[in-house]
C-alpha cells in the first residue's frame, strides 16, 4: 500500500492509468481510495472490516455524478454502519440476488 494522501481535485486530475490498476488512498478517511483503472476510469471505493470479513464497497465512478466530497461522504457512512456491524456490500449482493 502507497502513503496516503489527501485526495485532492488537482491530485484526482493529475491520476492517470497504468497497464494494472492504481489506487490512491486517501489520509483523511481511512480506506477510502481512488482507483484508476488501465481504460483511464476513475472510481471511489472504501476497504473495510465487518465481523472481521474485509470487504470493498465501490461507490461510483469519479464526475458521474460521485464528487470527491460526495464519496468521502459516503464512505464515512458506510465505514460508520460497518463499525455498528452492518454490511452494506452484503446487502448490495442481495439486492443484486432478488
Amino acid at each position: 500500500m502507497t502513503k496516503p494522501v489527501r485526495l485532492t481535485k488537482t491530485i484526482i486530475a493529475a491520476a492517470r492509468p497504468a497497464s494494472k490498476e492504481v489506487r490512491l488512498w486517501d489520509s483523511e478517511v481511512k480506506g477510502f481510495v481512488l482507483r484508476v483503472l488501465p481504460s483511464g476510469r476513475k472510481t471511489f471505493g472504501l476497504k473495510y472490516r465487518v465481523l472481521n470479513r474485509q470487504r470493498w464497497f465501490t461507490i461510483g465512478e469519479y464526475g458521474s455524478p460521485w464528487t470527491r466530497d460526495q464519496a468521502r461522504q459516503k464512505a464515512r457512512e458506510v465505514s460508520f454502519k460497518a463499525t455498528q456491524g452492518e454490511d452494506l456490500q452484503d446487502d448490495k449482493l442481495e439486492k443484486r440476488k432478488a
